[in-house]
């Protein structure tokens, strides 16, 4: 947690294994209690849900995509 309060961005990779496509995942990032902008780099603009010190956002994979967040 201490980590991520140093940097003013965070890039997370999200790689589908599966032979279908992911209709909603959920990723939940423990320790991020607030963000400036969430977005994907296939989907555009996310709306995060904070929960105490943890953010989590849902959407669609197909096979590959990159979660940014500006904290």
């Amino acid at each position: 947690p201490e980590i991520l309060r140093t940097y003013e961005k965070l890039g997370i990779p999200l790689i589908n294994y599966t032979p279908r496509p992911i209709p909603l995942l959920s990723v939940k990032i423990n320790g991020l209690s607030k963000a400036a902008a969430v977005r994907s780099v296939e989907r555009g603009v996310l709306k995060p849900v904070f929960d105490g010190n943890s953010m989590r956002v849902d959407l669609p994979l197909d096979v590959a995509d990159m979660l940014l967040v500006d904290l």
